[in-house]
């Protein structure tokens, strides 16, 4: 047997997308680098954060793709914004630039590791004779991500925006951030406890494992299920 070397979807760590209906900020007097924003006129800016989501459109040859980065720097003084990468590139001059959320890098699991299911949607009719049809819909999706051993109180305050949602936003799961073209529209699974255990004398907590749940049909194992994220 040959033994496969590619791996479908990544080996890096988690990422969570949170994404308000309303965007909080937006500007078109926008001029970008490969990793910043400046913009015209005099806009305050200084009520937001790192972690919050930066989107505008890089566009090329006449058509625009959404590329959004997370920011890691406010300069309100010379109104510049840096991110870390844009992930489609830098967008184009003018474009309108949007703040309309959150980016939540968390690390790597531990010990149960991060763990998808895949569960098949099919309806069965028993027919005559032992006979049967069936309609296949797609797969379900469930991801667990287990940090039970310990995880510090600043990753805690970092995945907030993702489990204290508004009913409008979406949640957005890419398991592992190099491969963000597998990404699922989820919400936190309904009945999931999250366990916090003091660990010691540390500044952090053992128990939790966070788990999300797919809102569509996904293919297996993995396939054309990224989701628009505007």
């Amino acid at each position: 047997m040959i033994q496969s070397t590619k791996i479908i979807n990544g080996v890096g760590t988690p990422r969570l997308l949170v994404v308000h209906q309303t965007a909080l900020f937006s500007s078109s007097s926008t001029t970008f680098t490969s990793d910043s924003v400046t913009f015209g006129g005099a806009p305050d800016l200084s009520a937001f954060k790192a972690g919050q989501r930066l989107r505008s459109w890089n566009v090329v040859s006449g058509v625009g793709k959404e590329s959004y980065g997370k920011i890691t720097a406010i300069d309100n003084t010379a109104k510049k914004i840096t991110v870390d990468v844009w992930s489609l590139g830098t967008p184009t001059n003018s474009q309108f630039a949007y703040i309309d959320g959150w980016v939540i890098d968390l690390p790597r699991t531990q010990k149960d590791g991060l763990r998808e299911y895949f569960q098949v949607l099919q309806l069965i009719h028993e027919l005559y004779r032992n006979r049967s049809a069936s309609r296949f819909q797609g797969w379900g999706y469930r991801c667990e991500l287990d940090y039970s051993q310990y995880i510090a109180g600043e990753t805690l305050a970092d995945i907030s925006p993702g489990l204290n949602l508004h009913e409008t936003d979406r949640l957005i799961l890419i398991p592992r951030r190099d491969a963000p073209g597998f990404q699922y529209n989820v919400h936190y699974q309904e009945g999931q406890e999250i366990l916090l255990a003091l660990y010691g004398k540390s500044v952090g907590y053992k128990g939790p494992v966070f788990a999300f749940k797919s809102k569509d049909t996904v293919r297996f194992p993995g396939g054309s299920n990224s989701v628009d994220v505007m």
